[in-house]
């Protein structure tokens, strides 16, 4: 789960062809800064309190950004163009307790089985397996 501890991005250098699923970015200049152009999956993840959540330096084209929450970010995405931008959430997810690094989804989150089903995701970030998904990369367990 990448959290800014001094690091000015989080994954720096992705763009052509990256898979980037289930993960948690927190407090990061730029989450995710990509490098090179075309062919990516940006999905289920969590972006909480970044001042940009997805940056690409010129205008990038990515496939597929789907099923992420967007949080307290000063900007979500920056420079990027997506085939299919579709399924984000980018108002109050309702987690547990964010201030303490604690994203699970509460109860009465908007976030809660309205996921695309993918193929390429099968279990979330702490290993709970994905049946009907939820947005962003922690599964909501009652």
């Amino acid at each position: 789960m990448p959290t800014n501890t001094g690091e000015i991005t989080g994954l720096y250098g992705v763009g052509l062809n990256d898979t980037i699923v289930g993960n948690v970015f927190e407090g990061f200049l730029q989450a995710i800064w990509f490098k090179t152009e075309g062919g990516s999956i940006v999905s289920n993840n969590t972006f909480y309190d970044n001042s940009t959540a997805i940056y690409h330096s010129s205008a990038s084209i990515l496939n597929t950004i789907r099923n992420n929450i967007f949080w307290g970010n000063s900007s979500n995405i920056t420079n990027v163009t997506a085939t299919y931008n579709s399924n984000n959430l980018t108002t109050n997810p309702i987690f547990v307790d964010a201030s303490s690094n604690n994203f699970n989804l509460q109860y009465d989150s908007p976030a809660i089985d309205i996921g695309y089903i993918l193929p390429y995701l099968q279990y979330d970030l702490y290993g709970t397996e994905i049946t009907t998904p939820d947005i962003g990369a922690v599964e909501y367990v009652p």
